[in-house]
């Protein structure tokens, strides 16, 4: 259930997608989060996940870690 400007609105999450959102908010990094919704549904697709969390409003912001290898020059 997710409540976008106070409309209340009821999602299926599509398969893996429950594991993924955990996973997520859990604190799990993309990478790690998409591992987690695999191990639980072969079937999971990320990008289908991602434009429904996108489009539910249910992502605040997507936020990166800096590499600290060699190529940082």
């Amino acid at each position: 259930m997710v409540r976008p400007y106070l409309d209340v609105e009821v999602r299926a999450l599509p398969p893996g997608g429950a594991a993924f959102l955990l996973a997520l908010a859990g604190g799990r990094s993309l990478d790690e989060a998409t591992e987690v919704a695999f191990a639980d549904d072969s079937n999971f697709d990320l990008i289908g996940n991602l434009a429904e969390l996108i489009g539910s409003r249910l992502v605040r912001d997507i936020r990166s870690r800096r590499s600290t290898g060699c190529h940082d020059q």
